[in-house]
C-alpha cells in the first residue's frame, strides 16, 4: 500500500516511533477505504503526509493514537495556526474528519469521535488574482510555433485556457478522447470521472494540425508526448506555464490559466 514517498515516509515513522500501537492498523484500513473509493495517488500522498505531521506532533509529546480526544485535535489545530495558511489547517481538520468517521463506521474505534462537530476554522478572505484573455493572449504570442515542441505547446495552452480543464487532465488526454467533429475532449478527472468538455474553433483547428501534421508519427496514445514518444511529467507543464508568463511580464501557474478562464467565461 505505501506506493509513494509520503507514505513510505508515514509507516517508517511508525515503525521507529509508535512499536506497539494501533496507527498502523487504523491508516491500513482507512486508506484501503480510499483506494476502494478510487482515489488518485495524488490525493492519497496528501493524506499521508498531514497524517504524518498529526502522528509526529502527538508522538512528540507521548500521545498515543488511542488517547486522542477532540481536545488533543483543538490543541494542534491552534499549534498550526500562524505557521501554515488558514486553508492548510482547515484541509488537515478535513481530513482528520475523513479519518475518524471511518474509524467509527468500521467500529475501530469504539471511543466518542474526537471530529464530531468539529468544526473549520475562519479563513481570512482574499481576492483571487486573475489573467484578461488579452494578457493570455500576449502569451500565445510568446511562442515559436516553427518547431515541435513549439506548436505542441502552443496547443496545450490553448487547451488549458479553452477547456478549463486541469494540468493532470491535460496529460491523460488520448488521441482517441478527441472528437474533431464535435468539438469535444473525454476528460478523466478526480477519482477517473469521465466527461466531455468542448473546445472553441480556433483550438479545434490547431488541434487538428497538431493530430494530423506532428502527432500522427509518434508512437503511444498520450495526445502530448515529446518528439521521441516520452511521456511529460506535471512540473514540465508547471515549468512551461511559469516561463511563458514571465516572458509576458505575467505571474502564470496551471491552476490561475483554469480561474482565470472560468472567470472570464
Amino acid at each position: 500500500m505505501n506506493t509513494n514517498v509520503s507514505l513510505r515516509k508515514l509507516y517508517a515513522y511508525f515503525q521507529q516511533h509508535c512499536p506497539g500501537s494501533n496507527w498502523k492498523i487504523y491508516v491500513d484500513s482507512f486508506l484501503f477505504q480510499c483506494q476502494v473509493h478510487n482515489l488518485s495517488e495524488k490525493t492519497l500522498q496528501v493524506y499521508a503526509e498531514r497524517l504524518y505531521y498529526f502522528v509526529r506532533y502527538l508522538s512528540e509529546r507521548g500521545i498515543d493514537v488511542d488517547d486522542v480526544t477532540k481536545r488533543v485535535i483543538q490543541e494542534y489545530v491552534i499549534h498550526l495556526q500562524g505557521t501554515v495558511s488558514d486553508a492548510t489547517v482547515n484541509g488537515r481538520i478535513r481530513i482528520f474528519r475523513c479519518f475518524w468517521n471511518h474509524l467509527c463506521e468500521e467500529e475501530l474505534w469504539d471511543k466518542p469521535n474526537p471530529c464530531h462537530k468539529m468544526k473549520l476554522i475562519r479563513e481570512e478572505s482574499r481576492i483571487k488574482p486573475v489573467v484578461t484573455p488579452e494578457q493570455y493572449a500576449q502569451v500565445l504570442k510568446k511562442i515559436d510555433k516553427s518547431t515541435f515542441e513549439g506548436f505542441r505547446n502552443y496547443l496545450m495552452m490553448m487547451v488549458l485556457w479553452d477547456s478549463m480543464i486541469r494540468r493532470g487532465e491535460l496529460l491523460g488526454l488520448l488521441t482517441e478522447n478527441v472528437d474533431l467533429q464535435s468539438g469535444m475532449l473525454k476528460v478523466y478527472g478526480k477519482g477517473r470521472k469521465e466527461r466531455w468538455v468542448p473546445v472553441g474553433p480556433k483550438t479545434l483547428g490547431v488541434l487538428r494540425k497538431y493530430l494530423v501534421r506532428c502527432r500522427s508519427k509518434i508512437p503511444g496514445d498520450v495526445l502530448f508526448r515529446s518528439k521521441l514518444g516520452k511521456g511529460l511529467e506535471a512540473d514540465y507543464v508547471q515549468k512551461l506555464v511559469a516561463r511563458l508568463g514571465r516572458k509576458s511580464g505575467v505571474k502564470l501557474y496551471p491552476h490561475l490559466v483554469r480561474h482565470s478562464a472560468e472567470a472570464g467565461s
